[in-house]
This record gives structure tokens, sequence and C-alpha cells, in this order.
């Protein structure tokens, strides 16, 4: 005889068990005893998913589920060699990726007894537009900047729309309510076969000598799901004035008494500012006087006796400064006779460093052909401020930054010579930005 004993499911341990064996003729019975013990099995646990790879955006993150089981334990999953921008909530990784890619590691389950492990792979892709460059349209008024992107990685199964463009409120706010805020410029339709996209956008202001004013912009790519969209990282620029003022024309000085009146033409540009008056002491070493005006006409009371010479420039409100016009001299006192240098000098330029404009001063002891030219730290040209045959007294020449086409040159250090009949002398000067 077989005696069978089947314990209940997943039950383990040890049960007497009592076998009695009865003779129903005579009734006599026997009886045993014997301990039967179930030990417990530990099953190891396995993974029920049929792919081991999960795909990601840097707009959206990473969300992804894993799946596993066993028959007679509880389960948990660890992650081995996955970047540190993943985590598990549970069975659930997550996150919020730092750059797109493909990401491989090790998914393990485990049962505390057995680990079981698959190499997994995350694939990031990056929808968002990406910002080329930012930068200064050229000869203009200011207030306004190029800005180049490029698409995303489009999600065939969710192409883009239209790309908008937005400029921060107040890039240097600290507000709370104000931080984030963003002003709405255009948008553009989404063109396949595009590579790269551009638009004009206006600034918040121009940056001038007195300062960086300075502007953020950022590009969101729009899809067919009006509540996904990828936003590109912001970018900062600032916008500048490059084109400087018109030159005054037609300068007059009428001498009466002890002032001289001083009149001239100008074109009033939509930016302009004011003039600034420069008036030359022949007899001085010194820089020339600035005085400055809105007017077209100018009274200086302050003159003495003496020889001098007087030019105008114009001044916009960016701080870019015009040429100068032509020279008008006038003679306060004729009893007065102008010194006259005793050696060809190139003195250094005043202010230096400067910005926007600067004066370079030179002293001629006789009348003689005279060039003032400018040169960067390559020996190429930039301007050539004088080319004339001038009488002997002391000289003032005024560069503005500008090239002999009337372009800003960059921030440096730049060489300016004096050349006077055979006499040639050379000097560094420094433009700040």
């Amino acid at each position: 005889t077989l005696l069978y004993i089947t314990p209940d499911a997943d039950w383990n341990g040890t049960a007497d068990i009592v076998v009695v064996a009865n003779d129903n003729m005579s009734r006599a019975s026997d009886v045993e005893e014997f301990t039967v013990e179930v030990v417990a099995v530990n099953d190891p646990p396995f993974f029920t998913m049929d792919h081991f790879h999960a795909m990601g955006d840097m707009t959206t993150g990473l969300e992804h589920w894993l799946y596993a089981d066993d028959i007679d334990s509880d389960i948990f999953f660890t992650l081995e060699g996955a970047p540190a921008w993943i985590s598990l909530d549970g069975s659930k990784m997550i996150g919020q990726p730092e750059q797109d890619g493909e990401y491989v590691f090790t998914v393990s389950v485990s049962d505390s007894g057995y680990v079981v492990s698959e190499q997994f792979t995350v694939h990031i892709a990056d929808h968002r537009p990406e910002v080329l460059s930012l930068r200064d349209v050229p000869n203009d008024q200011g207030k306004q900047m190029h800005l180049v992107w490029k698409p995303g990685q489009v999600d065939p199964s969710l192409p883009f729309t239209q790309f908008s463009t937005w400029r921060k409120v107040n890039p240097n706010s600290t507000q709370p309510d104000t931080s984030n805020l963003w002003d709405f410029i255009a948008s553009v339709p989404w063109i396949g076969t595009e590579d790269e996209y551009s638009m004009v956008v206006p600034t918040l202001g121009d940056s001038t000598a007195h300062g960086i004013y300075p502007s953020t912009f950022r590009v969101t790519a729009h899809t067919e799901d009006v509540a996904l969209y990828h936003v590109s990282e912001p970018v900062t620029g600032f916008s500048v004035d490059n084109l400087h003022p018109t030159v005054p024309q037609g300068l007059t000085a009428l001498e009466s008494g002890s002032s001289v009146i001083l009149q001239w033409t100008t074109q009033m540009d939509e930016d302009f500012s004011y003039h600034n008056i420069y008036r030359n002491d022949l007899s001085s070493l010194d820089p020339a006087m600035i005085f400055t005006t809105t007017d077209s006409f100018y009274v200086d009371q302050e003159g003495t006796n003496g020889s001098y010479e007087y030019w105008i420039t114009a001044v916009d409100s960016a701080g870019n400064e015009s040429d100068a016009s032509d020279i008008a001299a006038v003679i306060l006192s004729a009893s007065e006779q102008t010194s006259v240098p005793a050696v060809f000098a190139l003195e250094q330029n005043y202010p230096n460093p400067f910005n926007p404009s600067t004066q370079i001063r030179y002293a001629l002891p006789e009348a003689t052909s005279v060039t003032i030219t400018v040169y960067d730290m390559m020996g190429r040209k930039v301007r050539m401020l004088v080319q004339d045959i001038q009488s002997a007294g002391y000289h003032t020449a005024l560069w503005n930054a500008t090239n002999d086409r009337g372009l800003p040159v960059s921030a440096g250090m730049y060489i300016y010579t004096l050349q006077a009949g055979d006499h040639h002398h050379m000097k560094k000067m420094i433009l700040l930005k």
C-alpha cells in the first residue's frame, strides 16, 4: 500500500503523521507514527517584458515601467551603470536627461535570493530647437538682432508645425512675478526640407559706451499636439547702433569782441542727441576743449587772446560720434603772436583708452605735407585721418573709431602714425567697447 501526502500550495515545514492499520475480522489494529518535513525551494524571479529598451526626450524626460514576476517571493529592481539622472520609483524608471544620446546599463530583478539581470538601452531624443547664433544686425540704427536656429530631431509620429520666437521681459529681473515672463515676437511655419531658420528680432534697447543692455531670446517648436512643444535653451546678446551721425557742414566762425559765434548746418538724424564743439588753442599742447549743444549754433564766450581752431561733430543717442566738420579758425587778438613748436612731435591721444572718439595732437615747426594714418596691430591700414599741407603750429585730428568706409572697428589696440615731410612718428592707442 502506498501513502500519498499532498501539502497545501506554498506550504513548508514539518508534520507528525499517524497511520493506523485495522483488521476488520479480528478487530486488531497496528499504529505507526512518523514525521514528514517539507523543505522550501526558492524559485528565481523572471522578467515578463518582451523588450529591454525605452525612448525618452529632453522635453518630457523618461518614464518607463519594468515588469517581472516570482512565483514564491516578493521582488525589487536595481540599476547598475545607469546615468545619475535615472532613478527608480518602485518598478518605474524616471528621470530628466541632461543630454540626448544612447545610454546602456544593467537592469536586475531580485527576490533577495536570486538576481536576474538584463542589458537595457535608453534612447533620448532632443526635439528642442538649437540656437546657432544671435548677432547684431550690421550697419543699422540698432535695436534689432539676427537670430538663427536649427530644428531639433523630428518625431515622425508627431512632427513640428511651426516655430515661435520669444523675448524675455526683463533678463535681469529678480522679481518672482516677472523673472520668467516672455513676450511673443513672431512665428514661422516648419518646412521639413529646411536645415536652418532665421529671423530679425527686436531688442529691448541698444548697448552704448555707457553700458551693456542685454536681451534674451528663445525659440519654441510646436507640434500637432498643442499641449506638447519643445523650447530651446535661452540665448542672450545685445544690439548696437552701427551708423554714425551725419557730419555737420558749412561751419563758420565770426569774431565778435571777445566772443566767437559759430554756425553750421546739419542733417538731423532720427537718433540725433547733441553736437560736440571742439576748440583747439594753437599755442597750447593741451587737447582741444569740448562744449556741447543741441542747436546748430554756439557762442563761445570763454576765449582769450590767441589763435583758435574750431570743428563740430554730431553725437547720436547710442554715443556714436560723427567725423569732424571742416575746421574754422579765428584770431581773437591780432597783436598776439601764435607760438610755433620747435620740433615735429606726435602726442599721446586723449583720452586713452577711449570710446567712442579720441583726439590726436601733433606739432609742426614749419609748413609741410602731413599724413595721419591709423593701423591695426597686423599693420593693415584702418583709417587715413589727415592728408594735407598744413601750416606750422599745433594741430589736432579726431578719430571716431571708424574705418575708411565709415564702418565701426572692433575694440583693441591700434597704431597711429604721423608723416610730416621727412619726419615719421608712431604711437599706440586702445579702443574700448
